[in-house]
C-alpha cells in the first residue's frame, strides 16, 4: 500500500470526476467548496481534489444524481415589512387627500358665513327701516343713519369681503337718502 492509500482510503476524485459521478455541474461542486460544505476537499497543481466521503457528507450521492438543495424560505419578515411599507403609503396619500378636503370645507365654511352675516346685515337695515318709519309713510323708507344699521352687522372677524359690502351699503343709503330728499 502506498501513503496516499493510507491516508484517504476511499478514492479522491477531480472536480470534473466528481461533478460526473453525481451527475450536477462543475459549478455547483465548486460553490459547495466556497461555501465550506465540502471540507476535505484540497486544491492542488492539477485542480481540485475531493473524497467521496466529503460528497455523502454534503449529500451528493455517486450514481444517484444531486441532492435538492435546500432553497432559503421567503423571508417573511422583509415581505410583512414591504407590505406595512405600502400600506403606509397608502395611508399617508388619504391622510393627505383628507386634510386637503378639510382645508377646502372650512374654506367655503367660512365664505357661507360670511354670505349669512351679509343676509342677515340686510335683513335687519330692512327691519330698522320698517320699524322706524311705521305710520310715517305708505311703505318702508330706507334708514336715514348708516350707522344705526351698521350697528347691528355682528362681524367678529372683519375682512375685506365685509368692509367692501359695509362701504357699498353706505354709498347705497347715502346715495337712497341723496335721492328721495331731491324728489
Amino acid at each position: 500500500m502506498t501513503t496516499d492509500s493510507i491516508e484517504h482510503p476511499r478514492p479522491r476524485w477531480s472536480l470534473s470526476e466528481a461533478a460526473r459521478r453525481c451527475n450536477v455541474g462543475r459549478a455547483t461542486l465548486q460553490r459547495r467548496i466556497e461555501a465550506g460544505m465540502l471540507p476535505g476537499a484540497t486544491r492542488s497543481d492539477d485542480g481540485w481534489s475531493i473524497g467521496v466521503e466529503d460528497l455523502l457528507a454534503a449529500g451528493f450521492h455517486p450514481g444517484r444524481g444531486a441532492p435538492p438543495v435546500e432553497q432559503p424560505a421567503p423571508d417573511r419578515e422583509h415581505a410583512r415589512v414591504a407590505d406595512l411599507e405600502r400600506d403606509l403609503a397608502v395611508e399617508r396619500a388619504r391622510r393627505a387627500a383628507a386634510e386637503q378636503l378639510a382645508a377646502d370645507r372650512a374654506e367655503h365654511i367660512t365664505d357661507l358665513r360670511r354670505s349669512l352675516l351679509m343676509l342677515e346685515a340686510s335683513r335687519s337695515v330692512q327691519e330698522v327701516d320698517t320699524t322706524s318709519h311705521e305710520g310715517a309713510g305708505s311703505g318702508p323708507q330706507p334708514a336715514t343713519s348708516s350707522a344705526a344699521a351698521l350697528t347691528l352687522v355682528a362681524d367678529p372677524q372683519p375682512t375685506p369681503q365685509g368692509r367692501m359690502f359695509r362701504g357699498w351699503l353706505r354709498r347705497r343709503r347715502t346715495g337712497d337718502a341723496s335721492r328721495q330728499s331731491s324728489a
